[in-house]
């Protein structure tokens, strides 16, 4: 029990399976319509498949922690399908994620941080990355997931133990092969069942995923002693995005409550409702993108509060 909370009692784990049951039901539905011939139904199948596969790594995310359900098989299952539609590999998520609760707050240690700065970047890379936050074209979430979960040299030489590189190995593997016979049979038909609603996946995910941890300030590692920031007081090295408590509940599954997830890491999403959101760096949606698109990306991202004074 945690916080009055009884979290693997047999009601949390029938809660975890509904909400897995029905998000494949949901699912299921959304690629039907996909497949039919009519380009509305298609559309709307797309738009579904696209506000799925966001779910999916929602889900992903909170299967991750270990306490979304009791059995570890069927974690390590469901995790992988989740990491199918979001195109996440699963161990790798798991390692990177859990590194980044631990150190957030500082920025080096912290991996899910970008390491490169703008200053090492080509002029022409930053005026890319400028023009596509601008212009709403989403390769953040995309380029990222590649340089972080999919980046298997770098994943080996933060975890250079070989369990860690077998099971990261893996689920790269699993996602490629997957995929792979995906197009092997269905052929140029995939681009169209699936490519677009990838591209909105993507394009819902941008400013959500940059709306959690950019233009904050964090501790460097070499202004003095480096200790883990207590769960408790996370929230000010992370920001909560308020959206209609509709969209909140039944499209993000709570997920845009994100700084009391930080204090809570273990509690899974369907428990969140019942606790009290933390006051620090709440702002909403609509705010938070009027005042994040005009700033420049290579400043949104690398440059903090303390950098800009522009408060978001």
């Amino acid at each position: 029990m945690k916080n009055g909370i009884k979290i693997g009692s047999p009601e949390a784990q029938r809660m975890g399976l509904l909400l897995l049951g029905w998000q494949i039901g949901f699912t299921g539905l959304a690629i039907w319509l996909s497949l039919h011939n009519h380009p509305a139904i298609w559309l709307a199948g797309q738009v579904l498949l696209g506000l799925s596969m966001l779910q999916w790594f929602v889900l992903e995310h909170d299967l991750g922690h270990g306490g979304f359900l009791k059995s570890k098989w069927l974690t390590l299952v469901f995790g992988h399908l989740a990491s199918v539609f979001c195109l996440i590999p699963y161990f790798p998520w798991k390692q990177i994620h859990h590194a980044h609760h631990i150190w957030t707050g500082w920025k080096k240690l912290d991996p899910t941080l970008p390491e490169m700065h703008p200053d090492k970047m080509s002029p022409g890379l930053v005026r890319f990355m400028d023009f596509c936050w601008r212009y709403w074209i989403p390769v953040f979430a995309f380029s990222y997931s590649l340089q972080t979960f999919w980046n298997y040299r770098r994943l080996s030489r933060l975890y250079p133990d070989q369990k860690h590189k077998r099971r990261n190995l893996f689920s790269i593997l699993f996602l490629i092969i997957v995929y792979a016979v995906a197009f092997g049979v269905l052929g140029n038909a995939m681009l169209y069942y699936w490519l677009p609603a990838f591209i909105f996946f993507l394009f819902i995910s941008d400013p959500l995923l940059l709306s959690q941890h950019t233009h904050l300030d964090y501790n460097d590692p070499e202004d003095g002693a480096v200790k883990p920031v207590r769960y408790g007081e996370q929230p000010i090295y992370t920001r909560s995005v308020i959206y209609p408590r509709f969209i909140s509940k039944y499209m993000l599954y709570y997920f845009d409550r994100h700084g009391l997830h930080h204090q809570h890491p273990g509690i899974p999403i369907y428990f969140l409702s019942v606790l009290a959101q933390p006051e620090e760096n709440n702002i909403y949606w609509l705010d938070w993108l009027r005042i994040a698109k005009r700033l420049p990306a290579h400043i949104m991202i690398f440059q903090s509060f303390r950098d800009t004074g522009v408060k978001l």
